[in-house]
């Protein structure tokens, strides 16, 4: 349904899930993805101001993680997941983490084996590690 760009379809099918069900990985996924989406589209259609807000402070984390979101809804993980990156490269603690956590959201979107999800991990481990 997000494939077609149908988010109320996406919302209604999300609220018929079973009970037993509604914390399974896929439901969780399909409920970032829709989130991500509705996200995404309102950055979207502030790019060119994200953008400008970057020309001119290329360390405007707020507009880096704006941009991450639009370049996701947009179909770029790696260069979403780029920008998340570069913002825990220069400061992990940014906003209690926040760069994390939404990278952590994209991929829930995206599944664990989507080679975006799998090659942004490990780049988000050295990161961590060294």
């Amino acid at each position: 349904m997000l494939a077609l760009d149908d988010e109320e379809a996406a919302d209604a099918a999300l609220a018929d899930v079973p009970a037993k069900i509604i914390d399974s990985p896929e439901v969780a996924g399909a409920r970032a993805a829709l989130e991500l989406k509705k996200e995404g589209r309102q950055a979207a259609q502030a790019m060119e101001g994200i953008r400008a807000r970057l020309d001119a402070n290329p360390e405007d984390y707020d507009a880096r993680c704006e941009l991450a979101t639009a370049l996701n809804a947009a179909g770029q993980r790696e260069e979403a997941a780029g920008e998340l990156l570069h913002i825990i490269k220069a400061d992990r603690e940014w906003k209690d983490g926040a760069a994390r956590q939404q990278l952590l959201r994209f991929f829930e979107a995206w599944g664990n084996e989507d080679p975006a999800t799998l090659l942004s991990r490990r780049r988000l481990s050295s990161l961590l590690f060294s």
